[in-house]
């Protein structure tokens, strides 16, 4: 996840030669000019976060005639806390990484490569109700707030590798003995999407995986679907069983009297193939509805 969690309003990974009596403000200066072309193809890296890490640093190292008192050599170990992170020397190299305390605004920004990175984060974080949100948004929508493709494609990554992360803990057994992993999975796939988009997992006869696939994106409020094309792709699998998801934009997950309808109808077309209908989850935010639970199905 390296490639992904970053810092403060930046990830710093410099090459700094600690030479006796240097100003911390230096430092941030051969940092920067060492850093200039990774930075290009890499991380934004905020001068006064990693001027406010060296300056931590700085304070937490004794020097005794311009030299570390602890150190016989130019290499050197300290750790202390940088605003949004936390700050760590080892050798020449000097890393701000992010911690558990890391603002939601600091860690958008340590996302974005423009000179502007924390600004562009406050202003999503204005407009959406959470990094969820912002990471899960629409390219068109990114792009209105000034993000560059790259920008775009970096929060792209992140959401994949999140959803590919849960998933892989959906996979490792059978669903419906592995519930809690399959709704942390539907939720960081479906929760912040911002239109309605209809899934279906498709099962062996051993409750296994064989397919998750989206089948229908609609509308903020309504998504087509059609229980002859999910029967209909159920029986290419040769999918014994099927759990269906939806999500809810709103954040709210009850179940409308449309999706009790719909659940009807595709309950009517599995039983006539013999194909078990397990259960329609609808995501909300941060929490979900199971038909099965509610007795509605």
């Amino acid at each position: 996840m390296t490639a992904v969690v970053t810092t403060a309003a930046a990830r710093a990974s410099a090459s700094v030669r600690v030479a006796p009596a240097l100003d911390p403000t230096r430092c941030v200066a051969e940092a920067a000019q060492r850093l200039r072309s990774g930075l290009q193809h890499g991380r934004h890296i905020d001068a006064a976060v990693l001027r406010t890490a060296m300056e931590n640093v700085h304070r937490h190292r004794g020097t005794e005639g311009g030299r570390d008192p602890s150190s016989t050599t130019e290499s050197t170990q300290a750790n202390a806390p940088a605003r949004g992170g936390q700050v760590c020397v080892e050798g020449a190299s000097v890393a701000v990484q992010p911690t558990e305390e890391t603002a939601d605004q600091d860690l958008l920004a340590g996302l974005l490569a423009s000179s502007q990175g924390t600004a562009y984060a406050s202003a999503l974080l204005q407009h959406f109700p959470s990094i969820g949100h912002v990471i899960s948004a629409e390219a068109s929508q990114l792009r209105a707030f000034g993000l560059s493709r790259r920008d775009i494609a970096v929060l792209r990554l992140v959401h994949e590798i999140a959803c590919r992360m849960a998933r892989a803990e959906v996979r490792s057994r059978p669903l419906l003995g592995n519930w809690q992993a399959l709704i942390a999975y539907l939720q960081t796939a479906m929760a912040y999407q911002q239109i309605e988009q209809f899934r279906i997992l498709f099962l062996d006869r051993k409750n296994t995986l064989i397919a998750d696939e989206v089948q229908q994106r609609g509308t903020v409020s309504h998504t087509p679907v059609y229980p002859r094309e999910v029967m209909k792709r159920a029986l290419i699998l040769n999918a014994s069983a099927l759990i269906v998801v939806h999500n809810h934009p709103s954040g709210d997950s009850k179940p409308s009297r449309e999706d009790i309808e719909t659940t009807r109808e595709l309950k009517a077309a599995a039983n006539a193939l013999e194909v078990e209908l397990h259960d329609h989850v609808v995501i909300g935010h941060g929490k979900h509805a199971s038909f099965r639970s509610l007795g509605l199905l």
